[in-house]
């Protein structure tokens, strides 16, 4: 018992007299790391070795800006304002020969520095071309940072949120598809002083992250693409550009008037089966569904995009609202061409009255041949399109055609409008590029 205390003490005192020896070891380690990572940084940054207002490789060759970024979320997108916006990190990579420093030095490869050293190491004048209103985020500190590689390669990346103009073509809206695009490029610098790329690589130089999602878009693709523009003074600037490419979702303009407006214009033929004598049920109706149409087609106008010309949600609602005018317009006309057919036989009668009147002091069989002929000609003014109702019927000939006429071409148009308009009427894509303006 008193052996297997002896042997458990010892083996803790000699546990501690370890630890002891050791850790003043690794202190002293740190220290010395930390104190030459200082000496090298300060040696590279000596204001005669170093000054951080001239480009790397000045007065001679570009140098090289590699881009990549990584979306963290995406949207809002807003039709009347044409712009969207998006989270990301945004990554800048280029070499500075200057910064160069031997591993044996510091004992690392690498460096990674917070936001305070950027203020001593030139940086890119980087903005997006495009951009409208975007801000770095800051809190709780300034969310960049520098990383410094042993061969002078410098790894600039921030957290920005981007708000950016969109040019949307909307002739096919809602059943439209947009290419929303971001264009980064130097404020100042040439494209003999700074060329930008997207970085190389495996991996796509910009990522989104998973569950990245819009309410009303998908986001389908993303491209980029390099070149070279012209600015207002006659220089030439460098410029990447990516496209988003997003297509609308059509189910909430399904539910909220695609279908209303069908079910309205279903309801205004329901007038063709109510009796023409019943004017206060056709009117009240006619006039209900007009009105309903006019409320949902052209009265919630001020979520929609305002545009000079017509969209395809705007030719549909003209459609529906025409259809529904239609009805209206029917029972109109039947009750014009009652009123007409009423006054004809009148005035055929009082007509007819006087023949009878004459033909009795007329005995000639000439005179009573032009009347024979003349009242012939009468009874077929009398009913000139034979819309007369059928023995028997309360409704009108008009009414009964009405009630194939009418849903059969609705049929037909609509059939015509959703084959135009999802495979032949093509996404306007015809904007030019923003020119650089300085």
């Amino acid at each position: 018992m008193r052996l297997e205390f002896f042997t458990s003490n010892l083996f803790f005192l000699l546990f501690s007299v370890l630890i002891d020896l050791v850790h003043p070891q690794q202190l002293r380690y740190n220290k010395g790391l930390s104190k030459d990572v200082t000496n090298l940084l300060d040696s590279l940054l000596r204001e005669d070795k170093y000054d951080k207002r001239f480009r790397p490789h000045f007065g001679g060759p570009a140098v090289k800006i590699e881009v990549n970024m990584y979306i963290k979320s995406m949207g809002p997108v807003s039709e009347t304002d044409e712009t969207y916006s998006m989270d990301c990190y945004f990554r800048q990579i280029w070499v500075d020969n200057r910064l160069k420093f031997n591993r044996s030095q510091g004992g690392l490869k690498e460096f990674s520095m917070n936001w305070l050293f950027l203020e001593r190491v030139w940086k890119p004048d980087t903005y997006f071309v495009n951009g409208k209103r975007s801000y770095l985020h800051s809190i709780t500190v300034p969310n960049k940072f520098l990383r410094l590689r042993d061969d002078g390669k410098l790894t600039y990346s921030m957290r920005l949120t981007v708000k950016a103009k969109c040019p949307m073509h909307l002739r096919k809206f809602p059943l439209d598809s947009q290419s929303c695009p971001l264009e980064i490029g130097s404020y100042g610098y040439g494209d003999l002083d700074v060329l930008y790329a997207w970085a190389p690589g495996k991996s796509p130089p910009v990522q989104t992250e998973a569950g990245v999602n819009l309410a009303q878009y998908d986001l389908v693709d993303i491209t980029t693409k390099e070149e070279i523009r012209m600015s207002s003074r006659r220089d030439n600037f460098s410029v990447v550009t990516v496209h988003f490419n997003l297509k609308r979702h059509t189910g909430y303009f399904m539910l909220q008037v695609y279908v209303p407006c069908t079910l309205i214009v279903s309801c205004s033929w329901v007038s063709f089966w109510i009796d023409p004598q019943a004017v206060p049920a056709r009117v009240s109706l006619g006039v209900t569904t007009v009105l309903s149409m006019t409320t949902l087609g052209f009265g919630g106008r001020s979520q929609m995009p305002r545009t000079s010309y017509a969209t395809a949600l705007d030719w549909f609602v003209i459609l529906c609202f025409a259809f529904v005018f239609a009805s209206m317009v029917e029972y109109a006309a039947i009750n014009f061409m009652d009123k007409m057919m009423k006054d004809i036989a009148a005035k055929a009668k009082t007509k007819k009255k006087l023949n009878r009147q004459e033909s009795e002091t007329l005995v000639s069989w000439v005179e009573r041949l032009y009347h024979g002929l003349l009242e012939w000609f009468e009874s077929q003014l009398k009913d000139p399109w034979n819309l007369q109702k059928k023995p028997g019927s309360k409704f009108s000939t008009v009414d009964i055609y009405s009630r194939k006429i009418f849903p059969l071409s609705f049929a037909i148009i609509n059939t015509i409008y959703w084959t135009s308009f999802m495979y032949y009427v093509g996404d306007e894509d015809d904007s030019e590029p923003a020119s650089v303006h300085h």
